[in-house]
């Protein structure tokens, strides 16, 4: 989501409702959780004190489908989804999508900050603290996905994605700078990003759940925080490179360099 800073590139919306959980939420539990170890199909997610592992990972893969808008919750993000097919753009893996919808639209922040919506979401996993229609919840960093090709609906098929992250600062790293380093918001949400873990990393120091900390152990944490703005400065000034890359299936082979996103292109009927 974006921070609190207004982007000079981008209007909030004046003429949406503004986001009331009471209004706009119908949570409900799904059905079913894989978890990672091994795949296990469970009713629900053991609830936990800790991280199954020292980096922090969940023991969660994914969930069966769960609701989270009313109607009128959906209503309104349709509304809002309707006036932003005007910001598609496409790229390589992507058809159509659209970018920066929280820098437009006031509701689709408070949407995503919702305290309500993120207490939800952690005892659906059972052992994460997240900060800040119908949904499948899982690891997407972790677990291979795809989006099933439809082949023919009644309207175009729409995926909201709500990204959360976990509050434990030694989970393993999984957001990419190279992702997006070519969109304008990329350097200083990536920074807000790396400052926080490295602010989280001290913090947990004095969190109150060990014994007061020897000098040793202050320095080791500093040392560790030191690397996270160490490495957010590196790969801002392609120092260093965090590519993964990804699957291209018409090329039927790994690609490591994304081309810019171009502008989303329509039919002769201007579909």
């Amino acid at each position: 989501m974006p921070p609190l800073l207004v982007d000079p590139d981008s209007e909030l919306y004046t003429d949406e409702p503004i986001y009331d959980p009471d209004i706009h939420l119908a949570l409900s539990e799904p059905d079913f959780v894989i978890l990672l170890e091994g795949f296990q199909h469970v009713p629900k997610a053991p609830q936990l004190s800790k991280p199954v592992s020292a980096t922090g990972e969940s023991q969660i893969a994914y969930t069966g489908p769960f609701r989270v808008l009313s109607d009128e919750g959906y209503r309104v993000l349709r509304m809002i989804l309707k006036r932003e097919m005007a910001y598609q753009i496409s790229d390589e893996r992507h058809p159509a999508k659209i970018r920066f919808g929280g820098y437009r639209s006031k509701w689709l922040q408070d949407f995503n900050r919702c305290p309500r919506i993120l207490e939800h979401l952690s005892h659906i996993t059972g052992d994460v603290q997240l900060i800040k229609q119908y949904i499948n919840y899982h690891v997407g960093s972790r677990i291979v996905h795809r989006v099933t090709n439809i082949q023919s609906c009644t309207e175009p098929p729409i995926t909201v994605v709500n990204s959360y992250m976990s509050t434990n600062p030694f989970a393993a790293e999984c957001t990419r700078y190279d992702t997006f380093r070519k969109e304008r918001t990329g350097p200083l949400e990536f920074a807000m990003h790396k400052i926080w873990r490295s602010s989280a990393l001290m913090l947990d120091l004095a969190s109150g759940e060990y014994p007061w900390p020897t000098l040793d152990q202050v320095i080791e944490r500093l040392n560790k925080s030191i690397e996270e703005l160490t490495e957010c400065r590196d790969l801002l000034t392609e120092k260093t490179s965090d590519r993964v890359g990804f699957y291209d299936e018409k090329k039927q082979q790994m690609v490591f360099k994304r081309k810019p996103p171009t502008a989303f292109k329509t039919d002769e009927n201007g579909t």
